[in-house]
Parts: structure tokens; sequence; C-alpha cells
């Protein structure tokens, strides 16, 4: 009898958990608003604002604007989103206005992104407006795998991209104006190890100069393990040399990342991020505390503390106690808030 309570028990218990981890799809995005701020000369001064509308769950208009906290003066970017459907495609189109401080300058550009009816990218474009009209500026071409395939600026041919028969990445060249960038990815057999060369070669050199070699290691499930870039000088010689490390908790997701000097760790919570911790040179520079909605699997809240925007006696102040003291006391440096609708 005791048994089958605890049974019963252990049963509701993960029922309920089960019900509150569920995602939603009864809530939809409907704004979200991101604000930089900046400490300087004792005050906290707004940096950037970003102001994010969506429509039934799909965004339709961002607007950023960058303060410069000397002048007091604004640089605004404005992006409005339209999607249109057609018979063999989608298109996603991105106008965007942007407005410097002085008043007097004026950018506006578009991009167009084309879609198969599946959601798989064909196509991406963007445009420049000029006196005579919309002029074309980069072209993105893709492959039925959604993956990059040529690149064109004002229709000139100057990328290529190449994939074996496994759809995998195999290189890319790169055509400048006074040399050819060569980058070579070859695989092992087991398909674990994988070695990345980048060669530059001029117009008047038959044999490229290696530039840059990147060896890395991959699970069995693809994700990258560790990184070792060796670069080298315009003669041959390796001028640096450097390790990178990725560890992954057992839903896959990325945990920490480990390099030279810096490292990033991050943490979750139900399967969603709930911190992430960037230290360099050992001491925790900045951090990223994120709120969630546990029983719909939402995000609602991204709230940044930056050590190195505080300066002592003319110094940036970054050490593990100012960090600790910033996120007791609710120093917030940017904050991102998503709002939800039914």
């Amino acid at each position: 009898m005791r048994k089958t309570i605890v049974n019963g028990i252990c049963l509701l218990l993960m029922a309920v958990g089960a019900w509150q981890c569920t995602p939603s799809s009864e809530y939809r995005l409907v704004d979200s608003k991101e604000i930089h701020w900046i400490y300087r000369l004792n005050q906290d001064v707004v940096k950037r604002n970003t102001r994010y509308s969506y429509k039934d769950g799909i965004l339709v208009s961002r607007i950023d604007i960058d303060r410069d906290w000397m002048t007091n003066k604004d640089d605004s970017t404005c992006i409005e989103y339209e999607t249109n459907i057609y018979d063999d495609r989608i298109d996603s189109v991105e106008m965007t206005w942007r407005r410097y401080r002085n008043d007097s300058l004026r950018h506006v550009w578009k991009t167009i992104k084309s879609y198969s009816l599946d959601g798989v990218i064909m196509k991406n474009v963007t445009y420049d407006l000029s006196d005579s009209g919309w002029e074309e500026g980069v072209c993105t071409n893709y492959n039925a795998s959604g993956q990059k395939t040529d690149e064109s600026y004002h229709g000139q041919s100057f990328k290529w991209y190449y994939y074996d028969s496994l759809n995998r990445y195999t290189g890319q060249r790169d055509k400048n104006y006074s040399y050819l960038t060569i980058d070579t990815a070859v695989y092992s057999d087991d398909g674990l190890n994988v070695v990345w060369t980048r060669s530059r070669q001029s117009e008047d050199d038959s044999i490229p100069t290696l530039k840059l070699k990147i060896l890395y290691k991959l699970d069995k499930h693809g994700r990258i393990i560790r990184e070792e870039s060796i670069d080298y000088d315009t003669i041959g010689y390796v001028r640096m040399n450097y390790t990178n490390t990725y560890k992954y908790n057992r839903r896959g997701q990325l945990v920490s990342k480990t390099t030279a000097r810096d490292k990033t760790v991050y943490r979750y919570c139900r399967g969603l991020k709930t911190w992430e911790l960037y230290y360099e040179d050992g001491l925790l520079d900045h951090v990223y505390r994120y709120k969630n909605d546990f029983r719909h699997k939402l995000p609602l809240e991204r709230i940044a503390h930056y050590g190195g925007n505080y300066e002592f006696k003319g110094k940036e102040v970054r050490n593990n106690l100012l960090m600790f003291l910033l996120i007791i006391t609710e120093r917030v440096d940017d904050r991102l808030v998503w709002t939800y609708e039914k």
C-alpha cells in the first residue's frame, strides 16, 4: 500500500513538472525593448535604445537610437519588415533608414531574402538607394540545402563556396582586387577531425602563401569541442598559436568556451539559459542574467552588468567583487525585455 502511494505521488509530480515545462503556442511575441546605459560623469547615461514591434508574433519593425553621451546627439536606424508570398517563393523585405547625428546625411537601403515554400533560403540581395534609384549591392545565392554557393557585388562574382557529397563545407575562394584568398577544409575518414587552412595568392604569384590553419576536433554529433589556430606571417613563420575548447551538457547546449585569455560560462535551468558569465584573465568582466517563464518556455528579460563601464581614479575597474556588488545592487548596464500576449 505504501509503495503504491509513493508511486502515485511520483507520477503526479512528474505530470505537474511536465505540464509546467511544456512550450506554449498560445503566446505570441508582441513587443520587446533593449536599453543600454553607460556610467560616465557620475551618472547613468542611455547609450542605446532599441525597440522591436511584432504583429501576430512576426517582427514588423525595429528602431535603434544610438546616443553620443558627450554631445547628447543621436544616430537613429529604423527597419521595417514585410513578407510577400508568391507562387514559387516567399520574400522577406527589410527596409532600413539611417539618420546621422548632423541630420544632413541619410542612408537608405533594403534587403530582400527569398525562401522556397518549405522555408529554405534561396537568395539574399541588398540594395542601396541612389539618385538614379535602387542599385544592387551584394547578392548571395544558396543551394537546395540552404548553403551559400556564391556572392556577387554589383553583378560581378567575387566569392564561391564548395561542399562535398555529404553537404559538408570544403572551402571557398574569395577574389579581391589584388589577391585571391583560398580556404580549404579537409575531413578525416571518421569525420571527427577537420583541417581548415587559408592561403593568399597575389596576382604575380603562382604559389599561394599559407596564412592561417585551424585544427578542429569534433564529437560524434558534429559539434566542435576543440580548435587550435596557427597564424602565419607573410613569409610563412608561425606568428601566433592559440587553442579554444568547448563543452556541452546532455541536452547539447554549450556550457563553456575557453580560450587563452578568456572564458565564457553558460548556465541553464529546465532547458532555458539563465546565466552567461564572461571572464577575462581570470576576472569576471561582464554578466548576462536571464529571467524566464519556465511554464511556457519563454524568455522574459535579459539583464547585463559590465565591470568595464566603471572607473576609479581614472582607471577601469574589473574584478569579481565589483561584479558581485553590481548584481546584488541591481546596477544594470543594459536590459532587454520581451512582452507576449495570448
